[in-house]
């Protein structure tokens, strides 16, 4: 894993857990209908597993929910001790990559924040690649 997607794994997996979470409300409101139209449904015409594959497709999903969210408070603690790891004199570098990769800010946002240029938080970008340290959990990845 390069610096790059390293810092960016907070937001990767914001991404994963918002469609994940999608998934587990669409796998509820399925077990809702299928609940209903199963109770009305004469013996012969159910699927006697259907309820049951939602359930487990549900009970899989909020597990693997659960552990996405370990995954990514992980990956922002990794994050904050790699950037707690750069020369103070570099702060200013550090505030925009924590503004940007921890609290996923907007660049445009961020520079009306700090008040720096584009050009600037450009340059601060790069900067904070070519320094962060990758840990070891996450250079394999």
């Amino acid at each position: 894993m390069t610096a790059k997607e390293f810092l960016s794994l907070p937001i990767e997996l914001n991404k994963r857990i918002e469609a994940r979470r999608m998934h587990i409300e669409e796998l509820r409101a399925a077990a809702e209908r299928s609940t209903s139209s199963l109770d009305f449904m004469p013996h012969s015409q159910r699927d006697p597993h259907a309820r049951e594959s939602l359930m487990a497709a549900l009970a899989d999903q909020t597990t693997a929910l659960s552990y996405d969210y370990l995954d990514f408070l992980d990956a922002h603690k990794a994050i904050r001790d790699a950037l707690d790891q750069i020369p103070l004199e570099y702060s200013q570098i550090t505030q925009v990559a924590s503004l940007r990769y921890l609290s996923r800010l907007t660049w445009k946002r961020i520079e009306e924040i700090t008040g720096l240029s584009q050009s600037q938080l450009l340059r601060c970008g790069h900067k904070i690649v070519s320094m962060i340290e990758v840990p070891e959990k996450y250079k394999a990845m």
